[in-house]
Formats: C-alpha cells, sequence, structure tokens
C-alpha cells in the first residue's frame, strides 16, 4: 500500500507545480491586460485633446467674425440707458423728498411707541383693581347666598373651620376631584319651605336634629368619605362623614299619613317643612326620626287647660311620640321594662340659630361701597386707555402712509442705481473687448497638435509592446494548462490503485478488531476467575510470589489448581469448620454491603420525594400568609397602627412551623412579636380581631360569633374595630356574623344590615317572662287556629 502512494504523491506534486505555474501566467495576462487598457485610455484621451483644440481654433474663429457685431450692441446698449436716465421721470430721484419722508416715518414711529408705552402703563395701573374688583364681586355675590350664610352660622355656633372646609368640598365637585357625589354640610342642603310658618318650623328642625349633624357631609362612595376624613383632620376640623348606601328612591319610613292630626291643629311632620336631596333626607330620617316629629302651628291653643286636659294630652293620646308646639317639645317615652309606664320630656322651643341667617348686611354694605370706588377708578382708567388707544390708531394710519411715501421714493433710486450698474458692466465689457488675433490663434493650436501626436506615437509604441507580452503569457498559460490536463489523467489512474490497496487494508485492520475483541472477552473472563479467586482467599504477597511461579498455560493452570486442592485437603486443622466460617462471614459481608447501597438509595428517593412534595405545598402556604400578613397591615393602618404576619420555617421539622403576629402600636417603636408579656389585654385584643377580620375572604362559614372582643380597649381603639367590623361583615358575599357584648359605645356607626338585639335584665324581667310562657304560648297557638 505505501509504494502505491508514492506515485499519487509524486503526480499531486507535479500538478501542484503546474497549478502554481498557470496561476502565475494567469496573473501576469492581468496584469498585462490592466496595462494595455491604461495605455488605450490614454490614446483615446490624447484623441479627445486633439479635437478639442481643433474646436477652440474654430470657435475663435466663429468669434472673430461675431466680435464688431458685439461691439456695436453694446454700444446702442449704453446710449439707450444714459438716454433713459436722462429723460424717463420714473428714474428721477428726490432726495429731500426721499429725507423728508424717512424722516417723517421715524417720527411717526417714535410717536407710536410713546403711546404704546402709556397705553401699558395704563393697562399695568388696571389689573390691580380688576382684580380687586373681581374678588370683591365675588365675595359680595357669596355673602348673598343661602350656603355662605348658612356655613357662617355654623362658624358661629362653635366650628371655626367650617368655612374652610366647606370651601375645599365646593373647589373638590367644580374640578371633578371625587369618585361620587357629595352633599354637605346638611345645613347648606336643607331650604325651609316659604310660608307664614316658615320661622316656626326652622326652630322646630333644628331643635329637633342634633346640632352635629347640620355639620355633616355624606358621601356614595368609601373613598371620598376617606378623603373628607383626611381633610378635616389636616385642618383640624370635627365633623361627622356619612357614607349612605341605602335607595334614596325609597319613600321615607313612617307610621301614619302626615295630616292624620290636622283636625286637632297638628298640621304636618318634620320631614315637609323643608326641601332638601333625597339622600339628606334619608340621612336625617335615619338619625332624627323626622317622619314621626309632628309640627303644630298657632291656630290652637296648646296650653289652654279644658276638663283637666290640654290639646296636647289629647294628640299624645293618639299615639303621637314626638309633637311641636309654638312654646315646646313635648317627647312621650316608654319604659323598656314596663309597657304601661310611659313618661314625658317637655323643652322649651329654642330660637334657631342656623336657619334664621346670620346678618352680614354691614360687611356687604362696605365691600359693595369699595366696589363702587374701585369701578369708579377702573372706568376712569378705562376711559384715558381708550383716549390713548384711539391717539395710536392715528399715528399709526400716518405712520403707514409715511412708510408708503418712502418705499416709492425708495424703489426710484433702486431701479435708478439698477440702470446704472447695467451702465458701468456694459462700458466695463466693451473695454475690455480686444480683436482677435486668428494667425497667432492657428499657431498655437499647430504647437499643441505637434505634441499631442508624438504623445500618440508613444503611447502606440507602448501598447504594440504589452500586446507582444501578453500574447506570449497566453501561449504559457496555454502549455501549462495542457500539462495540466495530462497529469490529471495519470493521477486519476494512481488514485484508482490507492483505492484497491486501501480497501485490502481495511479488510486486514477488521480482521486485527476481531482478534482484539476476542483478547479482550478472554481477559474478562480471567478478570472474573480472578476476583472469584480472591472472594473465596484473600490475596498475600506469599501468594503474589508462588502465582509468579506459577505457569503460564491454561493447562498447566488446571493443573496446578488441582494439586494445590488435594494439598489443603490433606491439611488437618484445630477448627475444622473455620474455613467455612471465614467463608460464610465473607459472603454476609457482602450481602450487608448491597443492602446498604440499596438502603442509601431508597433513603435517597425518599428525600427527593418529601422535597418534590414540599415544593408544591410550602408555596402556596407562603402567598396565603402573605395574602393575610397584607390584609392584616391593611386594617392596622386604617387604626393608624402597624402590623405584619409571618411565617416561621424551620427546613424538614415541620413541627415547628409556626405563624407569628408583630405588631407596633406607638410610632418610637419597632414591629415586635404579639405576646401575652409585652403587650396589655386591650393591645392584645386589637390585634386578635384584626387578624380574625383578615381571615374573612380565605375562609367559608355558614356564620360566625365574635364574644366580647371589645373588652379591655379603649374606647378609640373599640370605634375603629367596630367601623371595620361592621364593614367586613356586611360585606357581598360575606357570612352572618354575631358579636356578643355587654356593652358598647354611644354613637357607634351602622348600617342597614347591622340589627341590634338588646337582651332584657333587671328586676322586672320575672312579669315579662310571664307573658312568653309555654302555656301562654299554647293558649295563643289554640286562638289562632
Amino acid at each position: 500500500f505505501a509504494s502505491s502512494c508514492v506515485p499519487v504523491a509524486s503526480l499531486t506534486t507535479r500538478s501542484k507545480k503546474v497549478q502554481d505555474s498557470q496561476l502565475d501566467a494567469k496573473k501576469r495576462i492581468h496584469t498585462l491586460t490592466k496595462n494595455r487598457d491604461r495605455v488605450q485610455r490614454a490614446l483615446s484621451a490624447s484623441e479627445d485633446k486633439v479635437s478639442e483644440v481643433t474646436e477652440e481654433l474654430d470657435a475663435v474663429k466663429r468669434e472673430a467674425q461675431n466680435f464688431d457685431k458685439r461691439k456695436a450692441d453694446l454700444e446702442k446698449k449704453i446710449e439707450a440707458i444714459d438716454h433713459a436716465l436722462a429723460n424717463d421721470p420714473k428714474l428721477q430721484v428726490d432726495a429731500e423728498a426721499t429725507k423728508e419722508a424717512s424722516n417723517e416715518k421715524r417720527k411717526k414711529a417714535a410717536e407710536a411707541r410713546a403711546i404704546n408705552e402709556q397705553i401699558s402703563d395704563i393697562e399695568q395701573d388696571l389689573k390691580d383693581p380688576q382684580s380687586k374688583m373681581a374678588h370683591l364681586a365675588d365675595k359680595v355675590k357669596l355673602i348673598g347666598s343661602k350656603r355662605f350664610k348658612r356655613v357662617q352660622a355654623l362658624e358661629k355656633i362653635g366650628n371655626p373651620n367650617a368655612g374652610s372646609m366647606a370651601k375645599w368640598v365646593q373647589e373638590g365637585k367644580r374640578s371633578n376631584a371625587f369618585k361620587g357625589r357629595v352633599w354637605g354640610p346638611l345645613a347648606a342642603e336643607v331650604d325651609i319651605r316659604p310660608g307664614k310658618y316658615a320661622r316656626l318650623y326652622s326652630n322646630y328642625l333644628e331643635q329637633h336634629v342634633p346640632r352635629h349633624l347640620w355639620g355633616a357631609y355624606v358621601t356614595e362612595e368609601e373613598a371620598d368619605r376617606d378623603r373628607l376624613i383626611a381633610q378635616m383632620k389636616q385642618l383640624q376640623h370635627k365633623a361627622t362623614v356619612i357614607r349612605y348606601t341605602g335607595d334614596t328612591g325609597a319613600p321615607l319610613d313612617r307610621k301614619g299619613p302626615p295630616d292624620a292630626f290636622a283636625a286637632d291643629g297638628v298640621a304636618c311632620t318634620l320631614d315637609q317643612v323643608f326641601e332638601a336631596p333625597s339622600i339628606v333626607k334619608h340621612v336625617l330620617q335615619d338619625n332624627a326620626n323626622i317622619t314621626n316629629a309632628y309640627c303644630a302651628d298657632d291656630r290652637v291653643n296648646w296650653e289652654q287647660v279644658s276638663q283637666g286636659r290640654t290639646p296636647v294630652d289629647g294628640v299624645l293620646a293618639k299615639g303621637v311620640r314626638c309633637l311641636f308646639t309654638p312654646q315646646s317639645r313635648i317627647i312621650q317615652k316608654g319604659s323598656n321594662y314596663n309597657a304601661q309606664s310611659i313618661s314625658k320630656e317637655v323643652n322649651q322651643i329654642r330660637p334657631a340659630r342656623i336657619f334664621t341667617e346670620v346678618s352680614s348686611a354691614a360687611e356687604e354694605a362696605a365691600l359693595k361701597k369699595d366696589l363702587a370706588q374701585l369701578k369708579e377708578g377702573c372706568a376712569e382708567l378705562e376711559g384715558k386707555l381708550a383716549e390713548y388707544k384711539e391717539r395710536r390708531k392715528k399715528v399709526e394710519r400716518e405712520e403707514a402712509q409715511a412708510r408708503k411715501l418712502q418705499e416709492a421714493l425708495t424703489k426710484v433710486h433702486r431701479e435708478r442705481s439698477t440702470k446704472e450698474a447695467q451702465r458701468r458692466a456694459a462700458e466695463s465689457k466693451l473695454a475690455q473687448m480686444e480683436p482677435l488675433n486668428i494667425e497667432r490663434a492657428e499657431q498655437e493650436a499647430d504647437a499643441k497638435l505637434a505634441k499631442l501626436a508624438t504623445k500618440q506615437a508613444e503611447q502606440a509604441l507602448q501598447l504594440v509592446g504589452i500586446v507582444k507580452e501578453h500574447m506570449a503569457a497566453l501561449s504559457a498559460y496555454d502549455g501549462a494548462q495542457l500539462e495540466k490536463l495530462e497529469l490529471e489523467t495519470h493521477l486519476d489512474a494512481a488514485k484508482e490503485a490507492k483505492k484497491t490497496a486501501q480497501a485490502r487494508m481495511e479488510k486486514a485492520e477488521s480482521l486485527q478488531l476481531e482478534l482484539k475483541a476476542i483478547l479482550q472477552k478472554e481477559k474478562a473472563n480471567l478478570k472474573e476467575l480472578q476476583e472469584i479467586a480472591t472472594a473465596e482467599c484473600e490475596l498475600t504477597d506469599d501468594l503474589r510470589e508462588k502465582f509468579a511461579s506459577l505457569p503460564d498455560t491454561a493447562d498447566d493452570c488446571k493443573e496446578a489448581i488441582a494439586e494445590g486442592k488435594r494439598k489443603a485437603d490433606a491439611v488437618v486443622l484445630s477448627n475444622p469448620d473455620a474455613l467455612a466460617e471465614y467463608q460464610r462471614r465473607t459472603k454476609e459481608i457482602k450481602v450487608l454491603e448491597r443492602k446498604t447501597k440499596d438502603s442509601q438509595a431508597s433513603y435517597e428517593a425518599a428525600k427527593a420525594e418529601m422535597d418534590k412534595i414540599r415544593s408544591e405545598w410550602l408555596p402556596i402556604l407562603r402567598a396565603l400568609v402573605q395574602r393575610i400578613s397584607d390584609a392584616y397591615a391593611t386594617n392596622f393602618a386604617r387604626i393608624g397602627c402597624c402590623g405584619e404576619v409571618r411565617l416561621e420555617e424551620a427546613g424538614d421539622d415541620y413541627e415547628q412551623y409556626a405563624v407569628a403576629i408583630f405588631v407596633k402600636f406607638r410610632d418610637n417603636e419597632k414591629l415586635v412579636r404579639l405576646t401575652s408579656q409585652r403587650q396589655s389585654g386591650g393591645e392584645r385584643s386589637v390585634s386578635t380581631m384584626l387578624y380574625l377580620l383578615s381571615l374573612q375572604s380565605l375562609t367559608a362559614t355558614p356564620f360566625r360569633v365574635v364574644d366580647e372582643i371589645n373588652q379591655g380597649m379603649d374606647p378609640n381603639n373599640e370605634r375603629k374595630i367596630h367601623q371595620l367590623l361592621c364593614r367586613a361583615a356586611t360585606a357581598k358575599g360575606t357570612p352572618q356574623c354575631f358579636v356578643l357584648t355587654p356593652k358598647l359605645l354611644a354613637d357607634l356607626e351602622y348600617n342597614d344590615a347591622v340589627t341590634v338585639m338588646c337582651i332584657f335584665n333587671g328586676p322586672w324581667i320575672a312579669d315579662i317572662a310571664q307573658d312568653f310562657s309555654n302555656q301562654g304560648f299554647r293558649k295563643r297557638i289554640r286562638a289562632a287556629a
């Protein structure tokens, strides 16, 4: 095979040399082609230069023929321009008139600037009075409005910041800053119906409704309510903010028709004496029960006694619980423990302080006087301003006329200058004209052509040499190409011979691989037998020496093994079972090692399975605790404190996993763990209740019971917790919630979904219980049947 490779290598080397020679010839041909093209381009350029010189000579000859005609044309043009400059009235410049027009224009422009400065000064002087006048006009309008008077009245009776709060709300309404509608203060939303008894009814209404309600605000959206509360804190203004969620289109609840006692002199109920938005009436009804407060006028003498009774007693006997007369308000109450016990509360009618409108006539008159003075001053300035503006118009017209005249005179001057410039150009051109020397031009052209002819001859000779070299290079290239083809034929034959030899070599290599495989197999068998032998008996140094002395052939080895067994059987031991025990223990050790490996694999598999299961539930648990923590932090923020819920993890020790609560009730503290040793009982109650509220959206139950959660809380926290509990328990989709407590704070906020149930107790409970005995219940059932 090696000998067959020699011709191939030799032929390949010769072929490579021929290719290199052919490549050199090709490069030489390429270089000569470029030189030939360059010389041809130079020769072509010389021919173009000859044509150019010939054309220049022809142009000079033509120009010489036109010289006299062009000279005569220029002289005629100069003569025409001189005639126009001397005789054309449009080209006659009046320098004095131009100067006067320019001075007049500058004078009028300066006068216009002075007038503009005067106008600017007057307008600047007008800004402050006009601003004050607009402010006073708004103030006069505001003083005359009902809302302003009501808000002023609220400030008079103890709400010093009522005006600032009302102004902020009105600005928010105008800028659409609220998400829903906002009403308030309620006193500004109420209009007493006009009539003979309007003043009397306003006394009734103001005395019946709690005073804090007149300064209250009503919202549709929770976000607007929170925003109003935040603004009140900023203004240090104390007022109630009510978010009304009921049906404002529903009629007001009443026990009977409002004119049920008209025959007795009771004209109407309190809800009929005023006009207000529906939601305002519903709020007043919910908080003051205005539909069950009856209004009497002075057509009846309510204090006249007849047969030991007054007209008031007659009306109250018909079931009226609240009655207003011109002199008194009478409220009739029944006992919670004895139905037969009825008490009366009589209060004298007080004059209204809100609905009588606070008098502001003096302030309004003073403002109107100031406004009139400002108007008078502004009118005087506006008159001057109009006068100056009229003068400015006149001056601007005069300035425009002067500018127009100046532009006309300037145009004449510009046209004359143009004509003069044309004359100078023609004279210059005429002066530069000289008769052409045709003979000299021909001599110069002949000299240029002779030089070009010599250059062309040199270029032609250079081109001939390049063409000869190019032909020689082409001949060398073709010879190399023929030799290359011959070598490629011999090379193909050599490669075929090499391919045959390579096939024989591959067959020999395959046989070699088979023999190597047999050798490896025998080595593996030998190693297996060696391991069996090692398991049967430990290989010591003595045994190694003996193995080294053993024969190398298999037959000799078998014979030596048989001889060794015979010698071993001939050995007499003191313990005949020692060898068997040794072999048994060796096998047990191997079995235990295999079991250890199997147990380790089982442990790894179980641990991997446990990690997989933990990766499934631990992220869910973390997310759940995070949701609880977010809700907990939100609830804590609503009471002005901080809270957080954390999941304490312990790796694989799942018994140590825990949910911890961290709270902060004071600004100078950090978040600390909720324990029975650090926080007070009230703080623990607040924390526990807020944690339970945070769980509401995560658990589903038919109902919930909260027992005495408010015990130990301070009033502020108790009020906030009650508000959060009402909101959470009455939200859509939440279960029923029972709150058990022995007492609650006064004036807590409730909504329509909350029912308050009071359990009777006291010394009369026994009498009331008799009405609910089993025997009495059965009697009522039989009577109903």
